[in-house]
């Protein structure tokens, strides 16, 4: 019964924290377009996205799916399912938030790094102002630590209660954390590198790849 009741407290929040980023849908996509650069139309879509990303976590607190794999004859197997506990991920825009969505249905605590040059600010007004404290979550849920990477990254990449990584930015840092990571074998997720690339096949509309394809890059710019 404890556990039933605490995905339901889990399935409540997650709920209130959509309800509430609905609720101040324009301002958080104000804030997010001053914040860096970004269109509002686009940024209003990032924002309508995240609430139904947090909705959808929330349905599926209680619907854990998965199978167990099967082994030969006479064997034992099952599946245990178990948060991560602890994550680190960097953090640039209100995308970020969304990402917590699936920890918090997990149970999970995170912590996330702000870019140098950049403040998370949608993210953080999302996670910790209208959605995080008004639906309940503890303040241990997420955090936001700034600082530069060389400093606050490392240690915290190294820290032992950090059970998995997740970054998005240059190759060279990538690199750097794969190799501090795999000292305790911490799990890492990254992407690395690209930005934006196109592939223009011999058959393409050329006037339309003319008029898309400067999005990929520029579509935050304003």
């Amino acid at each position: 019964m404890a556990r039933h009741d605490s995905r339901q407290a889990r399935r409540c929040s997650l709920q209130k924290i959509a309800h509430a980023i609905r609720q101040s849908a324009e301002v958080i996509a104000g804030t997010e377009s001053r914040n860096v650069g970004k269109p509002i139309s686009d940024a209003r879509d990032e924002v309508a996205l995240g609430a139904r990303i947090f909705e959808y976590y929330a349905g599926a607190v209680t619907k854990f799916g998965g199978q167990t794999i099967p082994v030969a004859r006479g064997g034992f197997d099952f599946t245990l399912r178990q948060p991560m506990v602890s994550s680190l991920r960097s953090c640039r825009g209100i995308f970020r938030s969304r990402s917590r969505a699936g920890k918090l249905r997990q149970r999970s605590r995170g912590k996330l790094r702000r870019a140098e040059t950049g403040q998370p600010i949608a993210a953080e007004r999302v996670i910790v102002g209208e959605g995080g404290a008004d639906a309940g979550l503890p303040a241990a849920c997420c955090k936001f630590i700034p600082g530069a990477g060389n400093e606050v990254g490392d240690a915290l990449v190294q820290h032992p209660l950090v059970r998995k990584v997740s970054f998005t930015g240059s190759t060279e840092i990538g690199k750097r954390i794969m190799e501090l990571a795999s000292r305790d074998l911490k799990r890492v997720s990254l992407e690395l590198g690209g930005k934006s690339p196109n592939i223009v096949f011999s058959d393409v509309d050329l006037e339309q790849a003319a008029q898309t394809a400067p999005m990929s890059v520029f579509g935050n710019c304003g």
